[in-house]
């Protein structure tokens, strides 16, 4: 296993089930609003789930939080 969560988040994105996934989001310290705010890219995780994969047909980018008040919808890139 991974020292850290950087580390274990690449091991868990190259193979992992569900369970292994939920304990490792489960082991991580809440994030802080301040932390929060910015533009984030999202990531996949393969688990297994009859959705899994479906965000990134629709090429899924992420999320932008603007204020603890002003959240985006997902974000998505467009096909030129």
């Amino acid at each position: 296993m991974a020292a850290d969560p950087q580390s274990r988040l690449a091991e868990l994105e190259a193979s992992a089930d569900r369970i292994e996934i939920m304990r490792f989001y489960d082991s991580l310290p809440a994030a802080t609003i301040e932390q929060m705010i910015g533009s984030w890219r999202g990531n996949r995780l393969p688990t297994g789930h009859i959705f899994d994969g479906l965000l990134e047909k629709f090429r899924w980018h992420g999320k932008r939080f603007d204020s603890p008040e002003a959240a985006h919808p997902p974000a998505f890139r467009y096909r030129f």
